[in-house]
């Protein structure tokens, strides 16, 4: 159910030009996680904008998004210019190569995405990450990550797939 539940905020949060897209796009797992290790931190927090009204101050989500998205800051920040990249491909529009605007960018989307999140939803990801909390960085991301690569196979309006590994 969250990994439907992902793949379809991502899917909303995107451009209608690029989700009217014909043919999907074909996104390595590479770049499905430096996708997720890039927007997790903007998430986190937009997701506890989102959700503390629906879920209450003593969630997890309400509690400690702060902490847990300063944590995945700088796995963030090294998957940047990967992340832009293939925003930039779904999107098919070009981005300057400019911090600020690319944070601003992160944001953006980052709350587009908490923006379709119900209370059932946001209990659900208030309870994954409090889960997934105690691993480090890395791997919550990858866990993320394959939760969204397990979603996308199911959502045939998203304008992107992952491909299978080359062997």
């Amino acid at each position: 159910m969250l990994k439907i539940a992902l793949a379809a905020l991502v899917a909303a949060a995107l451009p209608a030009a690029a989700t009217a897209q014909s043919q999907r796009l074909c996104i390595t797992p590479e770049q499905n996680r430096a996708f997720v290790a890039g927007m997790l931190p903007d998430l986190m927090n937009q997701a506890a904008r989102r959700c503390s009204p629906m879920i209450g101050p003593d969630a997890f989500l309400s509690k400690q998004s702060a902490e847990l998205a300063e944590r995945f800051r700088p796995a963030s920040t090294a998957a940047q210019s990967s992340a832009v990249s293939l925003i930039e491909r779904i999107t098919g529009q070009d981005f300057p190569n400019d911090p600020q605007v690319i944070a601003t960018g992160r944001m953006f989307l980052a709350a587009a995405i908490a923006s379709n999140l119900d209370e059932r939803q946001c209990q659900l990801v208030s309870r994954l990450s409090a889960e997934l909390a105690p691993l480090p960085p890395e791997n919550f991301i990858g866990v993320f990550a394959l939760f969204l690569e397990a979603g996308l196979g199911e959502q045939d309006q998203l304008p992107f797939q992952i491909c299978p590994r080359e062997r």
